[in-house]
């Protein structure tokens, strides 16, 4: 029996990750690990790495020289939105948020950006985006949302500021105002939050600055959440299609999806 705060994979492995195990159960075990490399994808926690590379023979690491997951469209697109799910529920139950009115700034130019973006105004925000790539900026502006300029000390007053690391450099949280908080996967899209704890997972930076702490994609074992395994499902169920064909592994992950 798993204690409540435990990941069911840890304690009785393979039990937490249904679109993985339909992918990987009825396979073959290699001799050794097939490696797969990622290159801007979350990690998984070393526990969990390992109990995969254990039963499943699979080796997911993270690396520069990996398969960045833009080239899975749909892979990518699964993982955007469970992120931007993580992050709309750290704001709500870190801070005292209120969509319906509120102006919202993105800032990023990938698929993180895009599913924050959605979900703020579904929620009722006024999005505001700020992206490096022309054709990002071109798609916001043909969606009805308002383009900021390059430099933000020239952004009009906001309540949240939400960056992805996506394409742009880290946003020192000095430059904004409002409640700020680092989407990215690798904690790359704020530079450092120098301040005074304001409460519990928050700093105050500036006299209207905000630094929300960003929750980690896939948490440890012992602290993960529903939205942590669907995280690190996904992540196994993508490497293993790749592992096995490369050239099908994106079609076949939105089918396994959405079977």
């Amino acid at each position: 029996m798993t204690s409540a705060h435990s990941w069911p994979l840890v304690d009785a492995p393979l039990h937490a990750l249904a679109l993985s195990r339909r992918v990987l159960d009825d396979r073959s075990r290699p001799a050794q690990p097939e490696v797969v490399l990622w290159r801007d994808a979350p990690a998984l926690p070393d526990a969990v790495a390992a109990a995969v590379r254990e039963a499943w023979r699979l080796d997911i690491r993270i690396t520069a020289e990996g398969r960045p997951i833009g080239q899975l469209p749909s892979f990518a697109a699964v993982l955007a939105q469970a992120r931007g799910e993580q992050i709309v529920r750290a704001l709500s139950h870190r801070t005292n948020l209120v969509l319906p009115g509120a102006r919202a700034a993105v800032v990023g130019d990938g698929a993180i950006a895009a599913a924050l973006a959605r979900m703020l105004r579904r929620g009722g925000a006024r999005v505001l985006r700020a992206a490096a790539d022309p054709g990002v900026r071109l798609q916001a502006r043909l969606e009805g949302i308002e383009v900021l300029a390059s430099d933000p000390e020239t952004w009009p007053a906001v309540d949240y500021v939400v960056v992805t690391g996506e394409g742009t450099a880290a946003l020192d949280p000095a430059t904004v105002s409002g409640v700020a908080i680092d989407a990215s996967f690798d904690g790359s899209g704020l530079g450092a939050a120098d301040g005074e704890p304001a409460r519990q997972f928050v700093t105050q930076t500036g006299a209207r600055t905000w630094v929300v702490a960003t929750p980690p994609p896939i948490a440890d074992p012992r602290a993960s959440t529903d939205l942590d395994r669907h995280l690190a499902d996904v992540l196994v169920a993508a490497s293993a299609l790749v592992a096995t064909d490369p050239a099908t592994a994106d079609a076949r992950f939105a089918e396994l999806v959405l079977a």
